[in-house]
C-alpha cells in the first residue's frame, strides 16, 4: 500500500515597515506568517537600513530596523522569504530635519547672553553649515555655525545691544533651503555707563582731588540703588573713597549722582570702577577705568644761586623740590651734584605724604682753587645752577 505524502508550503500573509523615518533613527518592521516558521530579511541597501539575517515567526512578529545618516530622501526595500516565498515592503528614509531652541525663558540683554542650539532629529551625514540671522538689529548673532558629520547638534550665543524698552524678534537659522525661527525678547537694562561730569575728555585726576561720577541709567529707574565698588589694577589698596557706596537714580530715572575722593599716590595707579544693580530680575554690572597722577615733578627754587665770602667751615643753603601733585607715602628724589665747585648734598630727600613741596639742605664750601667756581645740583629733570664768588 503506498503511503500518501503531503507537503504543506507556509505562506507569507504580509510585510511591512514603520515608516517614513528619519536616517539614524530606529524604526520596526512585522511579518505575518500562516504557521511559525524562520523568515529570511534582506535589506537592498545595507549602507541605508539593515535588518536582522532572519527571525522566528509566530503570527504576526516584529523585528528591528536600523537606519544610517541619508543626504536626501533614499527608498530601500525590506524583503522576507521563506523558501521560494516572499513578500516585500519599501521604508523611506529621509534625511535629518532642523530645528532651532534657546533656554527657557528665551530672554536676553546686553549684559546676559541667551545660550541656543540648531539641532536635528538624526544625525547629520556630513558637517552641515548653517546659517544664523536675526531679523532686529538689536539682536546679534554670528553669521553662521556648523553641526559636525555625525553629530546632531551645535550651540550658539545670542547676545543684544543695550535697550531702554523692551525689544521682541527672531533669530532664525537656515541650511539646504530649510529655514526655522526662535522668537526672543532683548529686556531692557538700568546700566549703561559712567561720566565724570567735573573733567572734560580724561578719565584722570590729580591725588588729593575730589572728583563727580554719574552713572547713566538706560531705561527709566528712578530710585534704583546703584553700589559703587573700585580695585586697583595690580592689586594693593585702591587710591579712591567714595563719599558714599550705594547711590541712587533720581527722580528723573537717568542719572545715579556720586564722588569720590582720590588719595595722594606715590606713583600712577591704574583704578577700575563697577556700578552694579539688581533691574529686572538681572544683576547688572558695568565698569570703567580711572587713573589718579602720581606726583609729578615741577621745579626747583631757586633755580640759580650765587654765594660769596664762603669760609672754611661753610656756608649753608637750601632749595625747594615743588611738585604739581601731592605727594604719596614714598615719594623721594634722587640729588645730584656735579661741577668744580666743592658742594655736598643729600643723597635723597623724602616729600612729606600729602605736601606739593619739601625743602633740603646742602653744604658749599670753598673752592678748590682761585674762586669763582661753580656747578649745579639736578633733581629729577630740575637743575638749580651754583655759582661761588671770591
Amino acid at each position: 500500500m503506498n503511503a500518501a505524502v503531503l507537503l504543506f508550503a507556509i505562506g507569507i500573509k504580509s510585510i511591512g515597515v514603520l515608516g517614513p523615518i528619519t536616517g539614524s533613527q530606529d524604526t520596526a518592521g512585522q511579518v505575518d506568517v500562516e504557521m511559525s516558521a524562520t523568515v529570511h530579511l534582506e535589506s537592498s541597501n545595507p549602507h541605508v537600513a539593515t535588518v536582522p539575517e532572519s527571525v522566528f515567526a509566530r503570527g504576526v512578529t516584529t523585528f528591528a530596523v536600523k537606519t544610517f545618516a541619508v543626504k536626501g530622501p533614499t527608498d530601500v526595500t525590506i524583503t522576507a522569504r521563506i523558501g521560494a516565498e516572499s513578500k516585500s515592503a519599501i521604508l523611506r528614509v529621509l534625511p535629518p530635519k532642523l530645528f532651532v531652541g534657546c533656554d527657557v525663558p528665551a530672554k536676553v540683554s546686553s549684559f546676559t547672553p541667551l545660550k541656543c542650539k540648531a539641532f536635528l532629529d538624526g544625525l547629520a551625514p556630513e558637517d552641515m553649515p548653517v546659517s544664523v540671522s536675526s531679523d532686529h538689529q538689536e539682536i546679534l548673532v554670528a553669521p553662521s555655525i556648523t553641526i559636525s558629520r555625525g553629530t546632531n547638534k551645535t550651540e550658539f550665543a545670542v547676545s543684544a545691544r543695550p535697550v531702554a524698552q523692551p525689544v521682541t524678534g527672531q533669530v532664525s537659522v537656515a541650511s539646504g533651503g530649510v529655514t526655522k525661527s526662535q522668537t526672543i525678547t532683548v529686556m531692557p537694562i538700568a546700566l549703561e555707563g559712567f561720566s565724570f561730569p567735573g573733567l572734560i575728555g580724561w578719565q584722570r585726576a590729580q591725588g588729593g582731588d575730589h572728583v563727580g561720577i554719574a552713572v547713566k541709567s538706560l531705561a527709566s529707574a528712578p530710585g534704583l540703588a546703584v553700589t559703587l565698588s573700585a580695585q586697583a589694577l595690580g592689586g594693593g589698596a585702591t587710591p579712591i573713597t567714595f563719599d558714599h557706596s550705594t547711590i541712587h537714580i533720581g527722580s528723573g530715572g537717568k542719572f545715579a549722582d556720586g564722588g569720590f575722593s582720590t588719595r595722594c599716590v606715590s606713583q600712577t595707579m591704574s583704578v577700575t570702577v563697577t556700578a552694579s544693580a539688581d533691574f529686572g530680575g538681572e544683576h547688572e554690572t558695568v565698569h570703567t577705568d580711572f587713573t589718579v597722577v602720581g606726583p609729578r615733578f615741577e621745579k626747583l627754587t631757586p633755580e640759580s644761586m650765587a654765594v660769596s665770602n664762603v669760609g672754611s667751615g661753610g656756608q649753608k643753603q637750601r632749595i625747594t623740590i615743588r611738585l604739581q601733585d601731592c605727594a604719596g607715602p614714598s615719594t623721594s628724589f634722587d640729588v645730584a651734584f656735579s661741577g668744580d665747585a666743592h658742594i655736598t648734598v643729600p643723597a635723597r630727600v623724602q616729600i612729606p605724604y600729602g605736601s606739593r613741596q619739601q625743602d633740603f639742605e646742602f653744604t658749599i664750601w670753598p673752592c678748590p682753587g682761585q674762586p669763582p667756581c661753580g656747578g649745579h645740583i639736578d633733581v629729577a629733570n630740575g637743575r638749580a645752577i651754583v655759582i661761588v664768588r671770591p
